[in-house]
């Protein structure tokens, strides 16, 4: 179990895991995210005027002419066909949904192992198009390891019918159970 911290702002002890963690400074916030957001939230609400309000309608009209051009919403390059997004942008979304980030390093080493495995499903061995059937799976499922959960280590890129029929099942339960129904 993490170790518990007490947070400056509201004085309560959490674990570990409840305060942001800084890389550049190497340590933890003193203050556990909810009381950061609290903070934030009404900083931002009572400065709006402060804030510059023109440059957020201009990355609106920017994304929006992107779009309708088609090209990338996040970044106006040229998109997957079957996405909003590039390449770069598809992989940082499934890192958002499957690990809770999506570190533009950790993105490319996906990107790489999407390159390297053949651009095919491991399961079903039909080709992988990103922005379309893809998936991240865990290989390990997140219900029965948690601790895996952020482990570039412990995902592959798998078509989206496989990974339903994978479920909580570790790679080596799921192939065993369906070589059995296939030899039969």
């Amino acid at each position: 179990m993490e170790p518990e911290r007490i947070c400056t702002k509201c004085k309560k002890q959490k674990s570990r895991e409840d305060f942001y963690f800084s890389k550049t400074e190497q340590r933890h916030s003193s203050w556990c995210k909810i009381c950061f957001l609290a903070y934030h939230k009404n900083y931002y609400s009572k400065n709006k005027e402060k804030l510059n309000p023109g440059r957020l309608q201009n990355i609106r009209k920017a994304k929006e002419k992107w779009v309708s051009s088609g090209r990338c919403y996040t970044c106006g390059k040229s998109k997957l066909k079957n996405s909003r997004y590039c390449e770069l942008h598809y992989i940082r979304s499934a890192m958002r949904y499957a690990f809770g980030h999506s570190r533009i390093a950790d993105a490319k080493i996906l990107l790489a192992k999407f390159k390297t495995n053949g651009q095919k499903c491991p399961y079903t061995g039909e080709p992988l198009i990103l922005g379309g059937n893809t998936h991240l799976d865990h290989i390990l499922p997140r219900s029965r390891f948690p601790d895996l959960i952020n482990s570039i280590d412990n995902v592959e890129w798998v078509s989206g019918v496989a990974n339903r029929a994978k479920g909580t099942m570790t790679k080596d339960e799921f192939l065993s159970k369906y070589k059995i129904v296939y030899t039969r």
